[in-house]
């Protein structure tokens, strides 16, 4: 990715068939550009998400569960090229995962 000669952006969505986060969300996330400034030979990515008001305990689990989300890739013409299914704790860092 890198190297490619156009920007390349992310977002985070639901997985496919579920709209449990879309439905927790007071605005549709934009996307975002991807910049590679590496630190420690590490990339960070992320996005805000502005949430519905007055949500549940049960709500805020499924936000924080990694394994609701899919982390979409997306070309200049924002158009997903690449998906990654269920995100999983192990991909997180590890400051990430109180």
């Amino acid at each position: 990715m890198m190297h490619t000669e156009k920007p390349i952006y992310f977002t985070f969505a639901d997985m496919p068939g579920n709209e449990t986060i879309k439905n927790l969300l007071a605005e549709t996330p934009s996307h975002v550009q991807i910049g590679f400034n590496s630190k420690e030979n590490r990339y960070t990515i992320s996005q805000q998400l502005k949430l519905k008001e007055n949500l549940t305990e049960t709500d805020y689990q499924a936000l924080l569960s990694p394994a609701n989300y899919r982390f979409q890739v997306s070309n200049e013409e924002m158009l997903s090229v690449a998906s990654f299914m269920g995100l999983e704790y192990s991909l997180l860092p590890e400051d990430n995962q109180k």
